[in-house]
């Protein structure tokens, strides 16, 4: 684990911390998803806030995470890009559940990788020539930092499909 990551597992303990952390992540995430789906679609901001009705202004700001917006503007955006938004509440216990879990998959990651160099292992480049074979199962979310487990997004884009 790196410096960052500590500092910031660190801060996350702090109750005011995590809370606002927790409190503008889903912005951050919206403006993620809008921005790589615009460019997925090839479509400009002005394009897309022609299509939404809306202003040019108004794509830029919610792709910069500056306003906060109405669900109405965002499922507009989406219906213009021909997507679905999908809102989820999750309980904070299993946040702090999943964060756990990762935290194991990431030692079972270092085990691994200490047991190879201990075999006489030669690394080129990187620490390891590929991902651990534990953390291949699941994809950690970069905001939330929770891991996901690949076969429920899969059922669950074939459900929307």
């Amino acid at each position: 684990m790196n410096d960052f990551d500590s500092f910031f597992k660190d801060r996350l303990k702090q109750p005011e911390v995590r809370r606002e952390y927790y409190r503008l992540a889903p912005f951050y995430e919206l403006a993620n998803q809008l921005l790589l789906l615009r460019k997925k679609r090839g479509l400009s901001q002005q394009e897309l806030a022609e299509k939404a009705e809306t202003t040019q202004a108004v794509v830029s700001r919610l792709e910069n995470a500056t306003v906060k917006c109405s669900l109405d503007t965002v499922v507009r955006l989406a219906e213009a890009m021909d997507a679905i938004v999908e809102v989820n509440l999750k309980l904070l216990e299993e946040i702090h559940q999943e964060n756990e879990a990762e935290e194991v998959v990431e030692d079972e990651c270092e085990d691994e990788l200490i047991r190879e160099q201990e075999m006489g292992a030669v690394f080129f480049g990187s620490k390891a020539p590929e991902p651990c074979r534990a953390a291949m199962m699941y994809w950690v979310d970069p905001i939330t930092k929770t891991l996901k487990d690949p076969k429920k997004m899969k059922r669950r884009a074939l459900e929307i499909a």
